[in-house]
């Protein structure tokens, strides 16, 4: 394996039980691009005073993060639409800052932080 190839193919991070939605499921760690989208998405209906759109963002975020038993993203099965119908704005907001703490600070330093 070439080295350009040994770059642009890193080991799978094993995925990780989080409290999300009232519930335990298995997350995974997004690319630094699609965090980079979700965090554009954030700030463009925030900026715009588009609730709707930071409402479907926040949705699309957790259902990329949350992995089925084969590791699949739940997004691949099931709709913000659906997401959104079910669940209100504080367990939205509650998963969207688990996830993003997950992803920027990882467990490990989440729970030194707790703990500080």
């Amino acid at each position: 394996m070439s080295i350009k190839q040994k770059l642009l193919t890193p080991a799978p991070k094993p995925p990780v039980e989080l409290q999300l939605l009232r519930e335990t499921f298995l997350a995974r760690r997004l690319s630094a691009h699609l965090l980079a989208h979700y965090n554009q998405a954030f700030v463009k209906a925030r900026t715009s005073d588009d609730s709707d759109a930071a409402v479907q963002a926040s949705a699309s975020l957790v259902l990329d993060s949350i992995i089925d038993e084969d590791g699949r993203p739940l997004s691949d099965s099931v709709s913000p639409d659906e997401i959104i119908k079910v669940y209100d704005h504080e367990d939205l907001k509650d998963a969207v800052d688990k996830l993003m703490s997950f992803n920027f600070m990882g467990v490990t330093s989440e729970a030194d932080a707790k703990k500080d």
